[in-house]
């Protein structure tokens, strides 16, 4: 029999809303993250911090995209349903993204359909546990020999079909590493030439400033594509969210650990 998901509370979400461009969350150990929206001409992104516990953090990210609806009411139906989701004692990213397909389905307009980034950071496992339901591929940039990680799609964006299934993906994590979720509104700002900033251009920050903290790559990386673009209204919204590893930095990764990377479909940069 499959189990059925249903929201919850929302006790330990913090979310950036759409009335937001950022906001200071509670402190994770371990953990150093910051997200912000830097608003376009239309609502279409959501960013969220949901404390799992003291040393659990999970990051989601979203956009909606609907013809004839209002975009800004799926977000806002986005956000209450996985803050009541992740509020569950134990929840599998992959059964988020499931659950919540299911009510883009039910609830959206034929036309309409949202992406979703979802990853739980576990700074006392040392890993990272992620689905990608269609959403801009995040990256994961490891300290170590500062190797760059796509963390690519899992599955199909929400609201195509009831039928979707999701995959998720689990990466060991060593101190210094940084998580960098972005938006597509970013990724494909353009400049004069219709040059995409794109993954390209987040990496090239992260690389620039990797010990900085994570608002301060938060800005930079917003900075680096309103310069790419030109100043002005972005036309869709672009939003950013970075999570850094801090944990112990006398440990290091075991040489076997390093081989699971092969699952997450690993791509270098």
């Amino acid at each position: 029999m499959r189990s059925t998901l249903r929201p919850s509370g929302s006790h330990g979400a913090f979310t950036l809303s759409p009335a937001e461009s950022s906001q200071e969350c509670p402190r994770i150990q371990g953990l150093d993250y910051h997200g912000r929206r830097r608003a376009g001409r239309s609502t279409t992104d959501f960013v969220d911090f949901i404390s799992k516990t003291a040393a659990s953090l999970a990051v989601c990210m979203g956009a909606a995209s609907a013809h004839g609806t209002d975009s800004s009411l799926i977000v806002s139906g986005l956000q209450t349903l996985v803050c009541g989701f992740s509020a569950q004692a134990v929840v599998r990213p992959a059964s988020i993204a499931g659950a919540l397909n299911r009510s883009v389905c039910g609830g959206a307009g034929e036309d309409s359909y949202a992406t979703l980034f979802y990853a739980c950071v576990d700074s006392l496992r040392r890993e990272l546990c992620y689905v990608n339901a269609g959403h801009e591929p995040a990256l994961l940039l490891r300290k170590r020999q500062s190797r760059a990680i796509m963390l690519e799609s899992t599955g199909a964006v929400l609201g195509l079909t009831h039928r979707s299934s999701y995959g998720q993906r689990t990466i060991p994590l060593e101190p210094g590493d940084v998580l960098a979720v972005f938006s597509e509104g970013l990724a494909e700002a353009v400049d004069i030439l219709g040059r995409p900033f794109g993954s390209a251009g987040v990496l090239s920050v992260l690389r620039r400033s990797q010990c900085a903290r994570a608002a301060d790559l938060v800005e930079e990386i917003l900075d680096a594509a309103e310069r790419h673009a030109g100043w002005g209204v972005p036309s869709a919204d672009q939003t950013v969210a970075v999570v850094r590893f801090t944990g112990g930095m006398d440990e290091t990764l075991p040489a076997e650990a390093e081989t699971e990377l092969a699952y997450a479909v690993a791509r270098a940069c």
